[in-house]
């Protein structure tokens, strides 16, 4: 009887203890009696990492250009100027002002504006920038007609001139008379500078109805700007 009773103690004993490390064992581990315990994990379930990959931020769009933004550093080329008033007994270039780019073309035209006369012959240098300008062609306007006789049509880019002569074939009507003696075009070569030039008309003569020199002429040359790139 002794015994059993001392058997029982040590069972009640041995099952006390392992009641115990059960406890010990849930409170260090979390473990709900499900699966393995996991001796140092966190009772909390872990952040499981997603599969998607990661997305950039959407950028910003671009502003859009307001007003004259665009043209930022953009070159303005000046407009062309015409004479104002109109010269009057005068021989000259138009426009009186135009600017242009290394690499464009300009155009002057040699008016005559005349009162009371007609013209039978006309004849006139230019003198131009050769570090500016470069003259590549001269042509007939029709003031002396749809065919004039050409005399000189000479152009010398090395000195920066031109010059140019010539006469109406047949009558020649007199009054008034205005209109365009010859029509010059000028290069901007890529070379050069920006600044101010100015394009001189001179030797100027002009022959009336009965081929006789007019006199008291007004004569104006031209200017151009060029703005470099």
């Amino acid at each position: 009887m002794v015994l059993q009773t001392r058997a029982a103690k040590i069972i009640l004993l041995l099952l006390a203890a392992w009641l115990m490390g059960c406890a010990i064992v849930v409170a260090i581990t979390g473990w709900d009696g499900g699966s393995s315990p996991r001796i140092g994990a966190s009772a909390s379930s872990p952040t499981v990492p997603s599969s998607s990959p990661a997305q950039s931020p959407s950028p910003s769009p671009e502003p859009t250009p307001q007003g004259g933004s665009i043209l930022e550093g953009a070159k303005v080329i000046p407009t062309p100027e015409e004479w104002s008033p109109t010269p009057i007994d005068a021989v000259y270039l138009s426009p009186r002002f135009q600017g242009a780019q290394p690499g464009e073309e300009i155009t002057f035209e040699v008016r005559v504006n005349l009162t009371d006369v007609g013209i039978s012959g006309a004849e006139f240098e230019v003198v131009f920038p050769s570090e500016a300008l470069r003259a590549k062609s001269l042509r007939p306007g029709d003031l002396l007609g749809a065919n004039p006789l050409i005399a000189a049509d000479n152009v010398d880019n090395s000195q920066g001139s031109l010059h140019y002569a010539s006469a109406r074939k047949g009558a020649t009507a007199a009054g008034a008379v205005s209109g365009v003696l010859a029509t010059l075009t000028f290069e901007v070569p890529g070379t050069a500078a920006s600044g101010t030039y100015s394009l001189t008309l001179r030797n100027v003569t002009l022959t009336d109805d009965r081929f006789e020199g007019i006199g008291g002429l007004d004569i104006r040359g031209g200017v151009v700007e060029v703005i470099g790139r």
